[in-house]
């Protein structure tokens, strides 16, 4: 006992101690704001992005399917009970011409009412709110026009000075076709813009009403026979079983779609968005190292101010010794000093890393109201801008800076800070401890 009050004594005994403290619980409290916040980003991206997409697509090519074909086969798919939901999409290049500007834009498809049903595009939208019940191009309170609506990316808006409300032309070169062949020109009117946070969809994309896409992309064909679907696109449940789920939705494919002269192929958002995911797996990795290499600076400072306490306490090392405490009980002194400096520095670490992840509301004269973490309000409320604008990666305004706090890994901090701090303290306990009494004395 007299052991641990020696000890408790000692790490209260100098300011300098408290220095120790403080460095711990600052590396820890970095750590968790930072793991919080980039998990949090990665977090938000990663799921903006599969929810805007396909999370497994069945393509088409050639001879496309027709809405009867797309149908028998959405049947099958569905009595999986992971599947949520399929949608047909058509999918294709073309140019978006105001009198201003023409862009080219990638042009999807689809079936409004069951878009809204399973994907967060209702969610996305800048300008207009749909109702899943009840979904619609445009409110019909401020409907001023008979033209088909269109949703256009805020990014690809933005560069052509658009708006909700305005008219466009969307010009669709038919594939293959003779060189005396006109392009097909239809307008629309712009029923709202949308900010999903994936770069391409906010850049390029517009989608329109999937009858309105078949006339243009299958004007080819005679009137009566283009009810046909390029990308059968399923919605699951849990999209992290996608990748388990392809070889079943190919051979299903392959079983209702396959005939002479039409492609066929399974793809799944991990697929899709390769680059993205491998993007992340090595910013996760480069945020580890980085959080461990912070951990480590604050187990220098213990190893340098602990070092400077048993420099300092080699008379009262002699003194112990005489006494007949044992090289073990020395060495142990100063072991609990280091770990007491690593528990109550963890702790107090922990307690400012929940406390600026957590939520609050910031008020902004520029901005309207919106919940965000302590650090990025108080961040705002020091130079007047938030940390993280909330357009940035089409992060809604609401929603502020997403933060992400993984308990796990908190935890791995926390002990990783304590053994660090302990293992800082083996030096200079060890070298403390096989002072003999004598030169002990003697030095002083």
């Amino acid at each position: 006992m007299h052991i641990f009050r020696l000890a408790w004594r000692y790490a209260n005994a100098r300011w300098v101690n408290y220095a120790a403290v403080i460095a711990v619980a600052l590396a820890v409290m970095v750590q968790i704001v930072v793991m919080a916040v980039l998990d949090g980003m990665l977090d938000d991206m990663k799921n903006r992005v599969r929810s805007m997409g396909e999370q497994i697509a069945i393509w088409c090519g050639g001879d496309l399917p027709t809405q009867a074909e797309f149908a028998v086969t959405r049947d099958v798919l569905q009595e999986d009970p992971r599947v949520r939901g399929v949608t047909p999409l058509l999918r294709d290049y073309g140019l978006l011409s105001t009198p201003r500007k023409t862009w080219p834009v990638i042009l999807y498809g689809i079936d409004l009412s069951a878009e809204a049903t399973y994907s967060e595009l209702p969610g996305h939208l800048d300008n207009l709110k749909l109702d899943r019940n009840d979904p619609r191009w445009k409110d019909p309170d401020k409907a001023t026009s008979t033209l088909p609506g269109l949703f256009l990316g805020a990014g690809l808006a933005e560069r052509l000075n658009l708006i909700a409300g305005d008219t466009v032309r969307l010009v669709y070169w038919p594939r293959n076709a003779r060189p005396d062949v006109k392009p097909v020109r239809k307008r629309f009117e712009v029923a709202s813009t949308f900010r999903s946070g994936s770069p391409i969809s906010d850049e390029y994309v517009a989608f329109v009403p999937i009858d309105e896409a078949r006339d243009m992309v299958l004007s080819h064909l005679p009137q009566g026979q283009r009810d046909r679907v390029g990308v059968l696109s399923l919605w699951l449940h849990d999209i992290e079983e996608a990748s388990e789920m392809k070889d079943r939705v190919a051979r299903v494919a392959v079983s209702a779609l396959q005939k002479p002269g039409r492609d066929l192929g399974v793809t799944t958002w991990e697929e899709t968005w390769y680059s993205l995911a491998q993007g992340m797996a090595h910013e996760n990795m480069l945020q580890e190292v980085i959080l461990v290499l912070m951990n480590l600076s604050g187990g220098f400072c213990v190893f340098a101010i602990i070092a400077t306490l048993v420099a300092r306490r080699v008379r009262d090392v002699g003194l112990l010794r005489c006494i007949g405490t044992s090289r073990l009980g020395v060495v142990a002194v100063f072991l609990l000093v280091g770990l007491m400096i690593g528990v109550v520095g963890a702790g107090l670490g922990t307690a400012g890393g929940y406390f600026l992840t957590g939520h609050t509301t910031v008020q902004s004269a520029n901005l309207p109201d919106r919940v965000a973490p302590r650090i990025d309000a108080y961040w705002e409320q020091v130079t007047g801008y938030p940390l993280y604008p909330p357009r940035m990666f089409g992060v809604q305004g609401a929603k502020g800076l997403p933060v992400k706090v993984n308990h796990i890994k908190v935890l791995l901090y926390v002990i990783g800070a304590i053994m660090i701090s302990v293992l800082a303290a083996v030096y200079p306990a060890v070298w403390a401890g096989l002072r003999e009494p004598v030169e002990a004395l003697r030095d002083e």
